[in-house]
């Protein structure tokens, strides 16, 4: 697999899941969860764990898709609620809730980075051949 095939599933991760936290319309916030959750199974399935991706696939796409569809009130008789999100927050939540997503993406790349492991090790192609290994799976 060539280095743009692997970015490109993990680019539409993350921009997903920011689709999902950071959108203020409901019903666009839940199919964006449905969408990480499929990739998400996708991106098991080519690290070759089909477990992982049938486990992602039912609980994260079709158990929790359906239960957030069912929270949004789009499967009872009852009054949904309202499809966008009208609070108001003050201006100073939204510097911090930047300034947590950027201590969290410094955290998450600090963890990337940690994880790499030994340059010698991926040179030599063993984290390409064994991909779990490189997540920390028992061989």
């Amino acid at each position: 697999m060539t280095l743009s095939a692997d970015l490109f599933p993990a680019g539409l991760l993350v921009l997903l899941a920011a689709a999902c936290l950071l959108d203020r319309r409901l019903p666009r916030a839940w199919l964006a969860f449905i969408a990480f959750a499929l990739v998400m199974a996708l991106s098991w399935w080519r690290l070759e764990a089909p477990w992982l991706a049938l486990a992602e696939a039912v609980l994260g796409a079709l158990l929790t898709g359906m239960a957030l569809l069912h929270g949004l009130g789009r499967l009872a008789a009852r009054a949904p609620i309202p499809s966008h999100d009208h609070c108001r927050r003050p201006r100073h939540q939204g510097a911090a809730r930047w300034l947590g997503g950027g201590a969290w993406l410094a955290l998450a790349g600090i963890a990337v980075w940690g994880l790499s492991g030994d340059p010698v090790s991926i040179a030599s192609g063993e984290a390409t051949r064994r991909p779990l290994l490189a997540a920390g799976s028992p061989s």
